[in-house]
């Protein structure tokens, strides 16, 4: 009798794991990954999709690995520079690779290869991709830009719908040139708060540079991807890459909501349901 009652107790408990296995199958789950690089600045996609640039944490659901690729590519690269790997059929192992390839993943703490390679991750809570380092004569030799100036940076940047051009949220602040990330975050939680919408696609364009010069461009660069970087973070657009427009518009024409009737841009912002413009206006200290 003893043993009878053992055997159901231990059976009833199997049959508890059971249930909650399947239930954590059914209802998945979600991890917060922490991402590094080095040297850091390495933009990282996802199945294509920008999640954030180096160093950064993001949030994944449970089965966003699966058969996908992520790729990590430094400034001065380009994201078709990453190798891939054939797929067999069946594999829906992860691809990690970059530009440049030949980058040591570890996982954990635990080196997982170089890139490009297969390989599981079972929600980790750190990587870190480590590149080949190049002597100073292999480097390439970045141009000499001016540096951003001191002062104060002002911005405003609106949200618009990419199908007709509509305004749905609009933000504006200030800053000193050396808290870009303040602002960022500071227009995001504006924009939240005067928008219903949320789980859509967006893309942040090129912000207009209202200065003008290469050190204004660089000012306003750099807000437009902490902007992006503060969308991720917030986890209210599902955030696609930011988009460069000056190839396709003049810097006068960024900021108008005109621009979605332009045909390459439409083009580029395929599947894409809203756009984030503005303008930055960099206000030197004497």
């Amino acid at each position: 009798m003893r043993d009878q009652h053992v055997y159901q107790s231990n059976l009833m408990k199997w049959f508890a794991s059971f249930i909650s296995l399947a239930c954590l199958a059914v209802v998945g789950g979600c991890a917060t990954i922490a991402v590094e690089g080095d040297p850091p600045g390495g933009k990282t996609y996802l199945r294509g999709r920008y999640i954030g640039t180096a160093p950064f944490v993001v949030t994944l659901w449970a089965g966003d690995d699966a058969g996908a690729s992520t790729e990590m590519v430094l400034p001065g690269h380009d994201r078709s520079e990453c190798p891939h790997l054939p797929r067999s059929p069946g594999n829906h192992m992860l691809e990690m690779t970059s530009a440049p390839p030949g980058a040591q993943v570890h996982i954990d703490g635990a080196y997982a290869g170089v890139t490009p390679f297969f390989t599981r991750v079972w929600f980790p809570s750190s990587i870190r991709v480590v590149f080949p380092k190049v002597s100073a004569s292999q480097a390439p030799q970045p141009a000499v830009l001016p540096a951003a100036p001191a002062g104060t940076v002002s911005c405003d940047v609106r949200i618009i719908r990419v199908s007709d051009g509509t305004a749905v949220g609009e933000a504006g602040g200030r800053c000193q040139a050396d808290d870009l990330q303040s602002l960022a975050k500071a227009l995001v939680g504006k924009l939240k708060d005067d928008m219903l919408v949320r789980d859509e696609t967006i893309a942040v364009g090129s912000l207009r540079n209202r200065s003008g010069g290469e050190a204004g461009k660089i000012v306003a660069d750099e807000v437009a991807d902490k902007i992006a970087g503060a969308l991720i973070s917030a986890k209210w657009f599902e955030v696609k890459e930011r988009i460069d427009l000056r190839g396709l518009l003049e810097e006068k024409d960024l900021e108008t909501a005109a621009i979605v009737q332009n045909p390459k841009l439409k083009q580029k912002l395929g599947g894409i349901k809203y756009l984030l413009i503005g303008g930055v206006t960099v206000s030197q200290q004497l």
